[in-house]
C-alpha cells in the first residue's frame, strides 16, 4: 500500500541523483590520466574523450599519447577510420611520440606521416599490415634516429636489399624481427 509521502521522497531522490555529477568527475586529473591512459590511444580517442567535458580535457594531454597502440582485430574492416584516427593521435602527441604499434592496418603514406612528426620513436610494431611496402619500411627507419626497437609481424616478403637498408640507416637498432608468410 502506497502512501502519498513516498511518492516525493521518490521524486526528491531521483532529482538529486540527476543533478549530481557521476563520481569519475571528482578525481583528480593526474587519477583520471592514469585510468585513461591504461585504456589506450585507440579507446581515448574513439570513446572516452566524448564521455564527458572532464574526460574530453585529460584526453587532450599530449602525455598521454607517448605510447600508442593500434593492435586491435576490428581494426581490418575500419582501416579508413583507424588511419584518421591514428593521425590525429600522432598529431596530439607533438613529437612525443616513443612506442608505436600498429596491426590490420595502415600504408606507406600513413607511415610516412608518422615518421615525419615522431623524431622520438624508439619502438615501432607492424603486425600483419599488408599494405606497408618493404621499401617504406626502409625509408622511414632511416627517418627515425632514435629507433630502437623494430619488429615487422606476418608481412609479405621483406627483401635481403631492404633488410641491409634498415639495417645501415638504424644504428641505434638494438632488437628486430621481420617473419612473414614467405
Amino acid at each position: 500500500m502506497s502512501t502519498g509521502r513516498e511518492i516525493p521522497a521518490a521524486a526528491a531522490a531521483a532529482t538529486a541523483a540527476a543533478s549530481s555529477s557521476p563520481p569519475w568527475i571528482e578525481l583528480p586529473a593526474d587519477v583520471t590520466a592514469n585510468i585513461l591512459q591504461r585504456i589506450g590511444a585507440e579507446e581515448m580517442m574513439s570513446s572516452a574523450q566524448k564521455v564527458c567535458t572532464t574526460w574530453w580535457k585529460v584526453c587532450k594531454d599530449p602525455a598521454l599519447y607517448r605510447v600508442i597502440d593500434f593492435s586491435s582485430t576490428k581494426q581490418i574492416d575500419f582501416e579508413a577510420i583507424y588511419s584518421a584516427s591514428c593521425r590525429r593521435a600522432v598529431d596530439r602527441i607533438q613529437g612525443q611520440l616513443t612506442d608505436f604499434t600498429i596491426q590490420y592496418f595502415g600504408s606507406d603514406n600513413l607511415m610516412e606521416y608518422i615518421a615525419d612528426r615522431s623524431p622520438n620513436l624508439k619502438r615501432l610494431k607492424l603486425g600483419t599490415c599488408f599494405m606497408i611496402s618493404g621499401t617504406c619500411a626502409a625509408r622511414i627507419v632511416a627517418k627515425l634516429g632514435q629507433l630502437q626497437e623494430l619488429h615487422l609481424t606476418i608481412r609479405t616478403a621483406v627483401s635481403s636489399a631492404e633488410l641491409r637498408a634498415i639495417g645501415n640507416v638504424c644504428p641505434t637498432l638494438k632488437s628486430f624481427s621481420c617473419n612473414g608468410f614467405k
